[in-house]
């Protein structure tokens, strides 16, 4: 059986409230691979089993599409990926090379002008999804009820251990 670990600081316990834990065991007891948990609006990535292949043979690819109107990626603080209103084109950069030993932190961000705004994201390892969200289809259905916020929209970081 394969077990689930959190990001927990030693001595701490659990650092997942009651219902997540409960998830966390059912995920567990049919053997799943990663769970995105949202936390105040960032995930956290967690891994079962032996924590996965991190192996620095890993690669590493950031995806945005579908980006009305400005679309982001971070890794360390640094701007790796631009895109601006792409609709269906997308967007990609490979980040493994740029990535350090030990935990990296890459921070995804969209930004919208005007009128309604639209996102997708995917983060790829060894070519598999690791994560993905998306919202909206650009030039047709705006996120949230055709919502007008402008400025950032949509803002998530993961940590990523090559």
């Amino acid at each position: 059986m394969t077990s689930v670990e959190a990001n927990k600081k030693p001595g701490s316990g659990s650092s997942l409230p009651k219902t997540l834990t409960a998830l966390a065991a059912v995920i567990t007891a049919i053997g799943g691979l990663v769970t995105v948990l949202y936390t105040t609006g960032v995930f956290s990535q967690m891994e079962s089993g032996n924590g996965g292949d991190r192996s620095q043979s890993a690669t590493w690819i950031v995806r945005l599409q579908n980006v009305d109107d400005h679309g982001f990626a971070y890794l360390n603080g640094n701007r790796v990926l631009e895109c601006h209103i792409k609709r269906e084109r997308l967007c990609e950069i490979d980040i493994t090379n740029r990535l350090r030993p030990g935990t990296n932190t890459l921070r995804i961000e969209f930004v919208n002008d005007l009128w309604g705004w639209t996102y997708q994201y995917q983060i790829l390892r060894n070519g598999e999804i690791w994560t993905e969200d998306k919202c909206g289809r650009a030039g047709h259905e705006g996120c949230n009820n055709e919502d007008h916020t402008t400025g950032t929209v949509l803002e998530r970081e993961f940590e990523i251990v090559p």
